[in-house]
């Protein structure tokens, strides 16, 4: 099981909405998720590349993580109850690097 992106979200947000499956972190399946991620890279193409990217509230605050390819793009928004909305990427976002 390969995810298209990990988010870790500061404790004092919550997602809106339901776009994203929560996960029991531990460093263990954070690893596993990890590996996953750059196998299927790997298997796709060879220029591909997983990046860390800071999440920043509206006023340039971070408040999170992203990992992922740079195609898997998203949009963020914030509510006023500390309440983030960030876009899912497309679903196909390794779809469309199969059989290149």
């Amino acid at each position: 099981v390969y995810p298209h992106v990990i988010i870790g979200l500061d404790k004092a947000y919550k997602l809106e909405p339901d776009l994203w499956k929560h996960v029991d972190m531990t460093p263990q399946k954070l690893r596993e998720l990890v590996i996953d991620m750059h196998e299927k890279v790997r298997s796709l193409n060879m220029t591909l590349t997983l990046h860390g990217f800071a999440l920043l509230d509206d006023k340039g605050k971070q408040i999170g993580i992203w990992y992922s390819i740079l195609e898997a793009t998203t949009s963020l928004w914030m509510k006023n109850d500390h309440t983030v909305i960030i876009i899912t990427p497309g679903i196909n976002t390794y779809l469309r690097y199969e059989g290149r």
